[in-house]
């Protein structure tokens, strides 16, 4: 076999680099997928972070008479769904948790918890993730009475 022969067949690779990107694309649209989905569920905690803490600023307010559990359970529910908690099931409303044992005086503590389960779409799907589908995001939010 002379030199002019081996040049050929190394030449005529034409579907060398279609092979190459049929290994990687797989690779590469799980890489997608876990930016979406992870970038979903940090916009969604913040989401709930802040309707912890605008629940607790909407109840500590200087008022006679205090707002009630149900009122700030209702302020902090309509804070989610205005504010577009993204989910690819049915929207399910959050669990609010406010707490006021010590009472409602002036210094008094008012704390505020939201859990709220978050559904992923593609990525506990894939065998070897171990990620719990619907996860719970919660926030918890603690200020005193003014």
């Amino acid at each position: 076999m002379n030199s002019s022969h081996k040049i050929k067949i190394f030449q005529n690779e034409h579907g060398g680099s279609l092979i190459e990107f049929a290994i990687v694309m797989p690779l590469l649209l799980v890489i997608l997928f876990a930016i979406i989905e992870f970038g979903i569920l940090l916009y969604n905690q913040a989401v709930i972070t802040n309707a912890s803490r605008e629940g607790v600023r909407f109840g500590i307010v200087a008022r006679a008479p205090r707002y009630t559990t149900e009122e700030i359970d209702t302020y902090v529910t309509s804070f989610c769904d205005n504010n577009l908690l993204i989910t690819f099931g049915g929207w399910t409303a959050p669990t609010v948790t406010v707490n006021f044992d010590e009472g409602q005086d002036f210094g008094d503590p008012l704390s505020v918890q939201i859990q709220w389960p978050h559904t992923f779409l593609a990525l506990p799907n894939l065998p070897g993730v171990g990620l719990s589908n619907p996860m719970t995001l919660s926030a918890y939010t603690v200020m005193n009475y003014e």
